[in-house]
């Protein structure tokens, strides 16, 4: 199992909309609206780091009011 957690920066009047979208993410865990820097931290536990690549890349990436992501890879 490899966890991370998702730094996001979006527009911020468009948080809520990013949130319901990154709710219908399947490896997502959790999801917190934050105040600073970024705008928005999500926790992701997946199977492999190429499965975790994937799920950032093609699921969190694509959202429409993501302007981008840093991942922090959980060290074990």
């Amino acid at each position: 199992m490899v966890s991370a957690f998702i730094l996001i920066n979006c527009n911020f009047s468009l948080v809520s909309n990013v949130i319901e979208s990154l709710g219908k993410v399947h490896s997502i865990s959790d999801v917190y609206q934050t105040a600073g820097i970024y705008d928005i931290l999500v926790k992701i536990n997946s199977v492999s780091e190429k499965e975790l690549r994937k799920i950032v890349l093609n699921d969190i990436c694509r959202i429409r009011d993501v302007k981008s992501t840093v991942t922090m890879v959980v060290a074990e």
